[in-house]
């Protein structure tokens, strides 16, 4: 069977499963076929949700991604195990002339571990682990991963190894913790712990790759949420300020002109029938 693109792949492999496949695609590699909607870019799965609704649970779960991610790259080795939370995933590089081309990871799944049931029973509640697929060893995992291996690699040969536009790893990953931690304040010594990277270091390179600091990409990140909510809920301007991430509606308002020349109230009589 012939697959479009690999998000057809990947949805194909995922069907009838508990699976949750994602592909973290490094430096400028990757092409128009190998592009993932962000759900398929990051790990997601009800338990890990659960666990990722609080900040510490935010941090520990990039935290650990990211070591695995370094893990794979710097040793071009696969590996399975659990993360901190109880979940078992299973990455593997994709290897081309001793360069990582892109990782991926095959994950929620429940082992048949007491040790990751106890482990898991801190976290979630026990319903939860009905999302999870059950009866999947490594050995499974390999070969889910050698189907998706060999299709980037025909995907690459075909349509090309590189994007018009570099990607960084890195950087993807910060932007996605980002996106999904708006909610939260945090630092940049907080976006230090999770990555593992100098502070100062780490904010030099986040600036020079996309051209913003930390806290402007936060803002602005921020400032589309209170965009969206405006045109599309009937919240008042106060509690779009705090869904927003906003702790001060003051703040808020000034940020907000700063961005779209209009106070909140005038951009929803703007957008609004």
């Amino acid at each position: 069977m012939e697959y479009a693109n690999l998000s057809n792949l990947i949805a194909a492999l995922e069907y009838g499963t508990q699976l949750h496949i994602s592909v973290v695609f490094l430096n400028h590699y990757g092409n128009e076929k190998t592009r993932l909607p962000f759900a398929h870019r990051i790990h997601t799965c009800p338990v890990c949700d659960k666990a990722k609704q609080s900040a510490d649970g935010f941090a520990s779960c990039y935290r650990c991604r990211n070591t695995v991610l370094k893990w794979c790259i710097r040793r071009k080795r696969s590996l399975g195990g659990f993360c901190a939370k109880g979940v078992y995933e299973y990455c593997r590089p994709v290897i081309r002339h001793a360069d990582v081309l892109c990782v991926i990871f095959i994950g929620n799944i429940l082992t048949d571990s007491d040790q990751q049931r106890l482990t898991l029973a801190k976290h979630v509640a026990p319903s939860l682990l009905r999302t999870m697929q059950e009866n999947y060893t490594e050995r499974d995992c390999a070969q889910v991963a050698d189907l998706l291996e060999s299709y980037l690699f025909s995907l690459f040969e075909t349509y090309g190894y590189t994007l018009n536009e570099p990607t960084d790893a890195l950087i993807d990953n910060i932007k996605s913790y980002i996106t999904e931690n708006l909610s939260y304040d945090f630092s940049m010594a907080d976006l230090s712990s999770v990555f593992n990277y100098n502070p100062k270091y780490l904010g030099r390179l986040f600036k020079s790759k996309t051209g913003y600091s930390v806290k402007e990409y936060c803002n602005n990140g921020k400032i589309e949420t209170a965009k969206h909510l405006l045109k599309n809920s009937r919240l008042s301007v106060l509690d779009i300020s705090a869904q927003a991430g906003f702790n001060n509606v003051t703040y808020f308002d000034r940020q907000f002109r700063k961005h779209t020349g209009l106070s909140p109230r005038e951009y929803r009589s703007k957008n609004t029938p």
